[in-house]
């Protein structure tokens, strides 16, 4: 038996299988299948305006079904027209959701065949083109439905307004009911691969019976990314609701092979950071309604970028080419100038590191920067084993454009400075190019966030 401990007063036991994919992170106090416990749920809202649902059925499910017949021709993957209705969401107290649109749905979770035409690589660990695929991460989740919109829109076939992504949690949970109200959509033993039967395995998709509105593995197999943060669900209606505006998790629903039925619930809810990467994790592909902007907020005081705030702002490894052995997230030394920063730092021992290759790290809050240090290192000396390289920067962590810097270490340069305009940003990109000495094996990175400020030093 293995034991993972969370940041609040829970102590959650995983079988030993799991340590096939590791934690899950729950949400201070959670337990599997319920809502957090932790935080108090949010004040009832207004009771939103009554939505015409039938007539947005009457004017969208026509153009949509047909989209969805001629995509599942060309791409061998069948979506289910999801009418707008609306459905008592959650466990235990329950509250009303409006989905004042149809939408449309994978008929199963992506399959590896799937996300290989799209993407041309596989990260399953259970390989089988029928199977769903695993390993896949929040942001490349995302990046499939981005590519699928761009491609669809501009052959002018995408329906105006739609755009392929995650579903919400309401329209996953809503999909998933098919209008029943019990804790699942039918038959778990009939609909669901679970620990009980499903051999500590993925099955291929389709195999046992879907739910009345056609979706199949909706309870077990692989748990399926929602386009949500994670957070206490309300107790008052709803229309089209979208989770809370900030998080540090993303939703989990269904279920997968590795839980008891009892955690592959309609209402079951899990979330882990966004990076996470499991075998028992995929998605579940829907074209839904562009969601309508929120309302503008009032323009506040730009906030002054001190020492001390500076300090504050997290680094975080999201993603790199090849697997890093030893990996932490705190505060270094080796900031420019003597300016307080965050870094990460990774050592990739007896890892043949491949060039190029890529480094992708997270700020967090997003912050104002002038440039970075890098500590290239080889078995813990300063070694410059990178010798051309580049730095991007991104707002979302897949888009980074055009280098906002390059350049190239000497070997055994030690401590490299680079800088450049002040921008704000969320995600950063290390790429490099080439090696400086002659072996690609693995160095470590320190990677000083620097604050543009004026602010006097601490």
């Amino acid at each position: 038996m293995k034991n993972s401990t969370h940041q609040g007063n829970i102590l959650v036991q995983f079988r030993a299988s799991f340590a096939l994919v590791g934690g899950l992170a729950l949400s201070a106090g959670q337990v599997w299948g319920q809502a957090p416990a932790a935080a108090p749920a949010p004040p009832a809202a207004a009771a939103p305006a009554p939505v015409d649902t039938a007539a947005a059925n009457a004017a969208l499910s026509g153009p949509l079904s047909a989209f969805a017949t001629k995509f599942a021709a060309d791409n061998n993957l069948k979506l289910v027209l999801i009418p707008a209705g609306q459905f008592m969401m959650g466990g235990g107290k329950a509250h009303l959701v409006t989905i004042s649109h149809p939408f449309l749905i994978g008929a199963t979770a992506v399959t590896q065949a799937q996300w290989t035409a799209v993407t041309g690589d596989n990260p399953s660990h259970f390989k089988d083109d029928n199977r769903p695929v695993e390993r896949v991460t929040y942001e490349e989740a995302m990046k499939f439905g981005k590519k699928l919109t761009e491609r669809e829109k501009t052959a002018g076939r995408l329906p105006p307004g739609y755009v392929f992504s995650l579903p919400t949690e309401a329209q996953w949970e809503y999909a998933c009911r098919a209008g029943t109200t019990g804790d699942y959509a039918g038959d778990i033993a009939e609909m669901g691969w679970y620990d009980t039967n499903a051999n500590s395995t993925t099955h291929p998709v389709a195999l046992k019976k879907p739910n009345a509105w056609g979706l199949y593995d909706v309870h077990g197999n692989v748990w399926q990314w929602c386009s949500d943060w994670l957070g206490p669900i309300p107790s008052g209606p709803e229309t089209d609701p979208t989770g809370p505006a900030t998080g540090s998790n993303r939703v989990w629903r269904g279920g997968s092979w590795e839980e008891g039925a009892e955690y592959c619930k309609s209402t079951s809810r899990v979330g882990d950071d966004h990076n996470a990467r499991f075998y028992n994790l995929g998605f579940r592909l829907a074209l839904i309604p562009i969601p309508a902007p929120a309302a503008p907020a009032a323009p506040a005081a730009p906030a002054k970028t001190t020492a001390a705030t500076a300090a504050k702002v997290a680094l975080k490894f999201v993603r790199a080419d090849s697997q890093e052995t030893n990996a932490e997230d705190g505060k270094g030394a080796n900031a420019m100038d003597g300016d307080p920063a965050t870094f990460w730092h990774t050592e990739y021992q007896d890892v043949l590191v491949p060039y190029p290759h890529e480094i992708v790290f997270e700020l967090n809050p997003p912050a104002m920067i002038k440039g970075f240090t890098y500590l290239p290192r080889q078995d813990g000396q300063i070694n410059g084993t990178i010798k051309d390289y580049e730095f991007y920067l991104s707002d979302d962590g897949v888009n980074f454009g055009q280098p906002v810097i390059k350049g190239a270490f000497e070997s055994n340069a030690g401590i490299k400075a680079v800088s450049f305009e002040p921008k704000t940003t969320k995600f950063l990109k290390l790429k490099a190019l080439s090696e400086a000495n002659g072996g690609a094996w693995a160095s470590a990175a320190e990677i000083g966030v620097v604050p543009t400020a004026d602010a006097p030093k601490s």
